[in-house]
């Protein structure tokens, strides 16, 4: 047992280590000066500290205590006073201007390769639980833990120096009084250690209440929320779960107090009371019956004590802050080093842009043990627009999830052009859609970027573009009002002039981000689901005139507005019930057409009622 136990701490200071090695390179990489100055920062730190409590007052009190001359000793001082000044002034410059600087650049290095890792994630992650507390952890790791790692490190170097050079001065008055230098050995490695692992422990069991805290206060201010909060009893909902994420975060924090409390009064007991009055106790013994040290070597050996703990301690903790980050490290490292099922960055045949045909054969796909589509078959040819429809959970929007390759069939392929779709360049192939789904988002940023969103930066859409698209949608009239137009920010969250939208402007405003894109294939899910039935009709005609350019798929629960597809694809449970034109279906008499009906009825009965 204890050779499995001697493997396993063996192996976790080896990927201690191993993290921070890791994290040393990534600092390197991201500022090359911030190691060095890390280095002379820590030098000048404990150079100060030996020289002043050892070797100055050695020089001061031996002077006086010999009869020296006053202004040699005074001279000493100015020069050893000009030369602190001198180090504490570049000491000052790297901790005020290096370190916040180099931390600046750290912090971007760190989170630009946490969030291109997320961005290539498949989609399924961002629907596990355990994917988001590893995600927690990796951005709280953030640049904090790389610095505590660097810090420590170069404390770490200087600190064994600075205790050679204190070890030597308690040497030189009395050998016997290093023995007292263990305990402080003893109380940081070995309970300095045992903190470590307290702490860690109960940073993990926090971990999910911590998400908790941090959903809460994110609703708790988003525009978004703010209505449902207002007119709903959700807040207590919310706050029941924020007061259980307390009682939680209460129950761990009670549940380590007593081992914390226990470990850090030992700790402290053996590393400072037991040094200073052993030594004190020593001195008194031999001063007092053996006369082998004078009053000025007991001055000296109280300072440099003094200063030996400190340096010890530190030591230590640097040690343990050392290893420490190493096991924090190890989150964002693990979190990087993630596989994905769908690799986001996949290269590839780049594929035709011209869409002859789209193929599911034999598709079925689930999340887990939930199946969402099973053993679906059908073809769609390009210039076509595909209508599909079925109750919410058919699998309509997973079909256009699967179709995008945001996730990849369980069994089954999809064919483009006769090609699985798993052989083609992914961001190549992803480039040949763009599509308006029900809950899309709008970004803090002005109307022009939002529309133009998937160009980016270097790839301008041209305003007359982005005018039309918003004139196609009905925002024209509405965006001429505005003081900054297209350039008007659509939120309050960074800018006090920004605008809010409606529901219905903010569903324009998504399905002109669709109108703006020349893509080959265009989706729209849900179009018109915030919209009165004239402004339905008029941007279904513009959402088919679309066709002109590209092949569409709509997802649609109004089945008037999918009269005009070439093609209908019912879906129950996820599997495929009917497939066909408008006409081919109403007259097979099916489900699309019962639905058809019913609809259509209702839809007369409310329209009497209005008016009657």
């Amino acid at each position: 047992m204890r050779r499995i136990k001697v493997k396993k701490t063996s192996s976790a200071i080896n990927k201690s280590m191993s993290n921070n090695l890791y994290a040393l390179k990534i600092i390197y990489d991201s500022d090359r000066i911030r190691i060095p100055a890390s280095l002379i920062k820590n030098s000048i730190y404990y150079f100060t500290w030996v020289y002043s409590s050892a070797f100055l007052l050695r020089k001061i009190v031996y002077g006086l205590e010999n009869n020296s001359d006053i202004k040699e000793v005074l001279k000493y001082i100015a020069v050893i006073g000009l030369l602190y000044v001198g180090m504490n002034i570049i000491k000052c410059f790297i901790e005020q201007v290096i370190e916040p600087l180099s931390n600046t650049k750290l912090y971007y290095y760190i989170y630009e390769k946490v969030y291109k890792k997320s961005t290539s994630l498949g989609l399924e992650y961002f629907e596990d639980s355990d994917f988001y507390n590893q995600y927690t952890k990796a951005l709280n790791s953030g640049n904090n833990y790389f610095s505590d790692s660097l810090n420590s490190l170069t404390g770490i170097i200087t600190g064994i120096v600075a205790s050679v050079f204190i070890s030597y001065s308690i040497y030189s008055i009395d050998r016997i009084l290093l023995i007292f230098v263990v305990f402080p050995l003893i109380g940081n490695f070995f309970l300095g250690r045992k903190l470590n692992a307290y702490f860690y422990k109960k940073y993990l069991e926090n971990v999910p209440n911590d998400k908790v805290y941090n959903f809460v206060n994110r609703i708790m201010y988003l525009v978004d929320y703010a209505k449902e909060i207002r007119i709903s009893n959700i807040f207590s909902v919310i706050n029941d779960e924020y007061e259980s994420a307390t009682k939680n975060k209460v129950e761990i924090n009670s549940k380590y107090a007593k081992p914390l409390a226990i470990t850090i009064f030992v700790k402290t007991t053996v590393t400072f009371t037991a040094i200073f009055e052993g030594t004190l106790c020593y001195a008194s013994y031999i001063g007092l019956t053996h006369h082998k040290i004078t009053l000025s070597q007991v001055t000296v050996l109280s300072s440099v004590m003094v200063s030996a703990v400190f340096i010890l301690t530190q030591l230590f903790d640097n040690m343990t802050l050392f290893h420490k980050s190493g096991v924090f490290i190890e989150t964002i490292r693990g979190f990087l080093n993630y596989q994905s099922r769908l690799d986001e960055l996949q290269e590839g045949i780049i594929p035709d842009k011209e869409i002859k045909e789209i193929e599911f054969r034999h598709v079925s796909f689930g999340y887990k043990d939930k199946e969402i589509i099973h053993d679906l078959s059908f073809h769609y040819y390009g210039g076509e627009v595909l209508a599909l429809v079925g109750h919410n959970g058919a699998g309509k929007t997973t079909i256009i999830k699967l179709l995008m390759r945001f996730y990849d069939p369980t069994d089954g392929i999809i064919l483009l052009n006769g090609i699985d779709i798993r052989e083609y360049d992914i961001k190549a192939y992803r480039q040949l859609f763009e599509a308006a789904f029900q809950d899309s988002k709008l970004f803090a940023m002005s109307i022009r970027d939002n529309i133009a969103i998937k160009n980016g930066k270097d790839d301008v859409i041209d305003e007359t573009i982005i005018r039309d698209a918003l004139s196609r949608v009905g925002l024209s009239d509405k965006v001429v009002t505005l003081k900054n137009g297209i350039d008007s920010i659509l939120s309050k969250e960074f800018d006090q002039d920004g605008i809010i939208l409606s529901g219905g402007e903010t569903q324009k405003v998504e399905i002109a981000r669709a109108f703006a894109q020349d893509a080959q294939i265009k989706i729209f899910d849900e179009p018109s689901s915030a919209f009165d039935p004239i402004v339905e009709h008029q941007l279904f005609k513009s959402i088919i005139g679309e066709k002109e350019k590209c092949s569409l798929i709509i997802i649609s629960h109004r089945l008037s507005s999918t009269r005009l597809a070439d093609r209908i694809l019912v879906l129950e449970q996820g599997k495929l019930v009917e497939y066909g034109s408008f006409k081919e279906l109403m007259e097979l008499g099916g489900v699309y057409a019962n639905l058809y009906r019913k609809q259509a009825e209702d839809y007369m009965a409310l329209s009497e009622e209005t008016f009657t």
